[in-house]
């Protein structure tokens, strides 16, 4: 939990749960570490892809905590209201393509319409950034 603390400042609730089987606990941060340095997603886009992942799920604590995270790297109070459905707007379009399309991802349980898969490909994303 120490290393969760590190990396987030805190410990989240999935961290505390997680705790109960160290194997997941040390795969799930080892997935995060990984993550670091990837060529796909800032991890600024990453945390607002949780949030409007998290929102599309109605799991207002999520949307909290990715929202925090967010904040914590240096996003504008303005993107990440409007990534947590708060306000409109904060994203330029290349992102808001991005929320956009995983509001869509998640909404539809991964059956994404070809053309929001084209939306997000247009606004500059990758395969990798979509994976991750």
């Amino acid at each position: 939990l120490e290393a969760m603390r590190g990396l987030f400042g805190f410990v989240p609730n999935l961290g505390v749960a997680m705790a109960a089987s160290p194997a997941a606990l040390g795969g799930y941060l080892a997935s995060l570490q990984a993550l670091d340095g990837a060529e796909g997603l800032t991890p600024i886009e990453r945390q607002l892809v949780m949030i409007a992942a998290s929102r599309a799920n109605e799991a207002a604590y999520g949307v909290a905590v990715h929202s925090t995270l967010a904040l914590k790297l240096g996003a504008s109070e303005t993107l990440v209201a409007g990534a947590a459905g708060d306000q409109e707007g904060g994203a330029d379009q290349r992102v808001a393509a991005l929320l956009q399309f995983t509001t869509a991802l998640t909404r539809d349980r991964g059956r994404v319409a070809a053309q929001e898969l084209e939306a997000v490909l247009n606004a500059g994303y990758g395969s990798a950034s979509l994976v991750e």
